[in-house]
């Protein structure tokens, strides 16, 4: 089932997105997306937030998007190379819709024949992507391929295919086969989701101003740190004792600790043989993706707190007075002016013994 073509320049498009959980989204609601989680994703869903289509793009989505058909053509290529007479791609610009799961709901890149054709970007090389010719539940970074078995269940296709721009200079094609196993488990995920994306709808139906936090999933990892850095801004003096459960914890941040350190302890060594390989190149790619060591712009630094006493020691020694006020108090006020206070940042400590 479709619904009519529109563009993400078109507030209808954002709208109907609001409809159901789109592939871009999947990663996020599975806790593998770098870039968003399960709860900001919920939350904007249960609140009806649409973005302004009328906003800047950051110019990696800019590009991506303006690469598509670019991207496509070539896609064509490499499949024909591969399999012979390959149908011409088609763009597609419709929202599909997994008959029986309304929520689930993808907006595709295109169609090459029966194959659904997704094009992605990754400038600097540095997501997972594997060996083309692998397991694509390995090769394919996880949140695409996430992407990738919604929008087969969406749109009912037995397979996909992916054309990936690494660097902007290599180009991967990864064949991806239906997984009804990996889409069931998807929906068995997906599903209580959606019903707290209904519950929140239904609860601020009642009152805008209605509480939502036991409707939203719980935040866990980096997102987690996050909330309580911007909850708990500051603290007070009180160092609390561990209970026996807050105890384990403890232990097993230590033991985090203690096994992160071993492994960048070889991440080191490992480090240091790679550059060694490298030399003097700027990079080294390979099956498992690329790796780069290139020199940075020079940049200049001004230490500006130096040129502000040397100017006050050019006023001291030039004027006596300014407006009938000592110099020297002149330059505090000037000083007072132009300081700010800035709330002091809490850093989280724990013993050095856990990382040795």
């Amino acid at each position: 089932m479709t619904t009519p073509m529109l563009t993400p320049l078109d507030r209808e498009w954002h709208e109907r997105r609001l409809t159901g959980f789109g592939g871009s989204e999947v990663g996020a609601l599975l806790g593998i997306s770098p870039y968003a989680n399960a709860r900001t994703v919920v939350e904007r869903k249960g609140r009806l937030v649409i973005e302004d289509p009328d906003a800047p793009q950051r110019l990696r989505l800019r590009l991506g998007r303006e690469m598509e058909p670019i991207l496509l053509e070539h896609l064509w290529e490499a499949m024909a190379e591969r399999h012979g007479s390959v149908a011409r791609p088609r763009r597609s610009g419709l929202l599909w819709r997994m008959p029986g799961h309304d929520y689930v709901i993808a907006d595709v890149d295109g169609f090459l024949g029966d194959w659904l054709a997704e094009c992605k970007t990754d400038e600097y090389g540095s997501l997972p992507w594997g060996d083309p010719d692998g397991d694509p539940a390995k090769s394919v970074p996880p949140a695409y391929y996430a992407q990738v078995q919604h929008g087969l269940a969406a749109t009912s296709k037995r397979r996909a295919v992916i054309i990936v721009l690494i660097g902007l200079h290599e180009e991967r094609v990864y064949e991806v086969p239906r997984n009804d196993e990996y889409i069931a488990n998807l929906l068995e995920f997906e599903g209580p989701m959606w019903a707290r994306v209904l519950a929140i709808r239904e609860r601020l139906g009642n009152d805008q101003d209605a509480p939502i936090e036991d409707l939203l999933p719980a935040l866990e990892g980096e997102a987690l740190s996050d909330h309580l850095r911007e909850t708990f801004p500051r603290s007070t003096e009180v160092i609390r004792s561990a209970t026996a459960e807050q105890e384990k914890l403890m232990r097993d941040l230590r033991d985090a600790r203690r096994a992160l350190a071993a492994a960048e302890a070889v991440d080191a060594i490992v480090t240091a043989k790679v550059q060694d390989v490298i030399k003097d190149a700027a990079g080294l790619t390979g099956a498992d993706g690329m790796i780069t060591w290139r020199t940075g712009k020079d940049r200049e630094s001004t230490a500006w707190d130096l040129v502000a006493m040397a100017y006050a020691a050019l006023i001291k020694e030039r004027l006596t007075e300014v407006d009938r006020m000592p110099v020297g108090d002149w330059l505090d006020s000037v000083r007072t002016m132009y300081t700010t206070t800035k709330p002091g940042s809490r850093t989280f400590l724990v013993p050095r013994a856990w990382s040795k």
